[in-house]
């Protein structure tokens, strides 16, 4: 499997694409980069890290989602303490 994972300012400038950054600027650069091909078959994904925004992750055969940056009061039971 193949994953290409710029950060955003990075795949704007390797697109050409201008600033200011935002989420469908973001889903539209990931469609371009997946219509390259990334992957032998175009079979893999693009993960565009967007510091605070999250990150948005996508394939040719899925629909894009976008991820959070930070935990959540929600995620509480997700988070160890490595210090015991």
């Amino acid at each position: 499997m193949v994953i290409l994972s710029p950060n955003a300012d990075e795949a704007f400038s390797l697109l050409s694409r201008p600033l200011p950054l935002s989420k469908e600027g973001i889903e539209e650069a990931a469609k371009e980069f997946l219509n390259f091909g990334i992957g032998r078959q175009g079979n893999g994904w693009i993960v565009i890290r967007c510091g605070a925004l999250g990150a948005y992750v996508k394939s040719a055969d899925t629909e894009g989602a976008w991820i959070d940056a930070y935990w959540t009061s929600t995620d509480v039971e997700r988070v160890v303490d490595v210090t015991g």
